[in-house]
């Protein structure tokens, strides 16, 4: 009895962690996207930054989609248990 409790809450420790995972990379993607349209509308952005602050924007937006499914598989697999 006391191993499916266990499970139940492994399972309830990993959701919480996947969803604090995704909700960092909420935060640091949306600090992104403020520096980026700050720079922007300031004519601070050369060409090179344009295209690095892209590239490191759509990395982040990559990896929140990535947190974001890992969030949901450990809610489906806490679900189950319960």
């Amino acid at each position: 009895m006391s191993s499916n409790s266990d499970q139940q809450s492994a399972a309830l420790e990993k959701e919480l962690k996947s969803w604090r995972g995704f909700l960092l990379w909420l935060g640091f993607t949306v600090l992104i996207a403020i520096i980026t349209v700050t720079e922007f509308q300031f004519g601070y952005m050369s060409e090179f930054r344009t295209l690095f602050r892209g590239f490191v924007l759509g990395m982040t937006l990559t990896t929140l989609f990535q947190k974001w499914q890992v969030y949901c598989l450990a809610k489906k697999q806490a679900a189950k248990l319960f």
